[in-house]
């Protein structure tokens, strides 16, 4: 399999114009996970590389570039009418914003409820003023309830939703980037996934690692999370060689995926 083409072929100008993926054949992960390594990592790269489903209208919420012109703090939502965030109705959790607050600021435009959760937040941290409606906590997303550095706790999603009285309510978007933590909050708190109707996260892949992620990325893939949107980071880029994988790897992703059992059907939800 060679990596590579097919992403970075694509701008988000053409993104928003024509939609994610491109008609292609249909990558999933396959359970239980092989037992030879090479199968391992050939299938996790080829799903990772090849989105599983299609949204018309992606759009980019939030970022800013550095002045090598790279775009950092960003996320892209599906905005197509079956899985958009409903104006007024909508709530939107965003998980470790390490002082970035352009995502929070883009989606409380849509009236949405925005909450915020980053364990590195100083008590005193003044609001910026574009970041208006936005609920900031200080705690963070993580495998089992802890306490970090900074004397805050991080729990995980379910308790998160638990603690500011959303259980049981469905999560419109969420956005995880937790630097390489999201892994062990998968392996305890994944069926709290069923309550979103969209994930963004960035997975950070450790190549020691592979048949984890590839059985906990299945286990999205079981929940009914279905990828639209992936592309792996610009600033590590690719850079390392995966025995069975033909080119240069990605460790860093940013995925975006849409829950099929919270489609609206109304609108039509596809194969």
């Amino acid at each position: 399999m060679r990596l590579g083409s097919k992403v970075r072929s694509w701008s988000l100008s053409q993104l928003a114009s024509g939609g994610w993926p491109p008609q292609e054949p249909v990558v999933l992960l396959s359970w239980p996970t092989p037992v030879a390594t090479l199968e391992v990592s050939r299938q996790l790269y080829a799903y990772l590389e090849t989105p599983t489903a299609y949204c018309r209208r992606l759009q980019l919420l939030g970022g800013s570039c550095s002045a090598s012109g790279a775009l950092s703090g960003h996320t892209l939502l599906c905005r197509d009418d079956a899985y958009a965030p409903e104006s007024g109705q909508c709530l939107v959790y965003s998980a470790s914003s390490a002082g970035e607050w352009s995502f929070a600021r883009d989606t409380a435009r849509y009236q949405c409820e925005v909450h915020v959760f980053d364990p590195a937040l100083p008590t005193s941290t003044p609001r910026p003023e574009h970041a208006a409606g936005v609920q900031f906590h200080r705690l963070g997303l993580a495998g089992r309830g802890r306490t970090e550095t900074s004397g805050a706790q991080a729990l995980t999603l379910s308790e998160l939703k638990e603690k500011v009285g959303h259980a049981g309510r469905v999560i419109d978007f969420l956005r995880v980037d937790v630097q390489g933590d999201e892994w062990g909050w998968l392996e305890r708190d994944i069926e709290a996934l069923s309550d979103v109707r969209q994930l963004g996260m960035r997975v950070y892949l450790s190549l020691d690692s592979l048949r984890r992620h590839h059985g906990l990325l299945w286990k999205l893939q079981a929940l009914g999370l279905r990828l639209v949107y992936s592309a792996a980071d610009s600033a590590t880029g690719r850079a390392w060689d995966v025995e069975g994988v033909d080119g240069k790897v990605a460790v860093v992703y940013d995925l975006v995926f849409i829950n099929r059992r919270h489609c609206r059907a109304t609108f039509g939800c596809g194969a």
